[in-house]
């Protein structure tokens, strides 16, 4: 690549790459992502939670019953 063995190429591929990440750095962050604006995700919370608490091993009094 004959462009990176003067010192004007390398400037300019320096001045590239630096351009690239001061442009990425400020980017517009405001768009979180669909996942985050819906109110109603169809998660089903209690399950969730249930199911959290039993990879922790804190199972409730009512479910140790049910579970038996």
């Amino acid at each position: 690549m004959p462009i990176l063995n003067e010192p004007v190429g390398v400037l300019l591929v320096a001045a590239a790459v630096l351009t690239a990440l001061v442009v990425w750095l400020f980017r517009d962050r405001r768009y979180r992502g669909p996942r985050l604006v819906a109110d109603d995700d169809g998660i089903d919370r209690e399950a969730l939670e249930a199911a959290e608490r039993e990879a922790r091993g804190e199972v409730r009094s009512e479910e140790r019953s049910s579970h038996k």
